[in-house]
């Protein structure tokens, strides 16, 4: 069970992406993690605009702690291939656990692969 700690420390909504942000930026942007069943995915400069301009969730933006270890521990329960034909794209759906303040909650991850072979993430608390 991945254990997420408050690296944080912050509960305002924008300082929160601020400090979010800069840790992709030092820890994540430009590396590369092996998840068993999905391959190599790697963590592009800008994967981090995506998430944190669009979730208002704190719990969301403190996961950016445990990002990597949420990607490689996760398990594919779902795959989908694009279904508006535009690219030859596919949908991953892993699925994790976390404990976040001493609450455990369900983390979906959705890695697409583009027709590149690129893969991009996003991840949300399933409840």
């Amino acid at each position: 069970m991945i254990i997420c700690e408050d690296v944080f420390r912050c509960e305002d909504i924008g300082e929160l992406r601020d400090l979010a942000r800069e840790f992709y930026i030092d820890n994540l942007a430009n590396t590369e993690v092996y998840n068993d069943e999905v391959g190599l995915i790697k963590f592009s400069k800008a994967g981090y605009k995506k998430p944190l301009s669009f979730s208002g969730d704190i719990r969301k933006i403190k996961l950016f702690a445990v990002l990597k270890e949420l990607v490689k521990e996760g398990k594919i329960f779902n795959r989908e291939v694009d279904r508006y034909k535009r690219e030859k794209t596919e949908w991953l759906y892993l699925k994790t656990s976390v404990i976040l303040y001493d609450i455990k909650l369900e983390i979906i991850i959705d890695i697409r692969k583009d027709c590149n072979g690129i893969l991009y993430y996003d991840h949300v608390i399933y409840q």
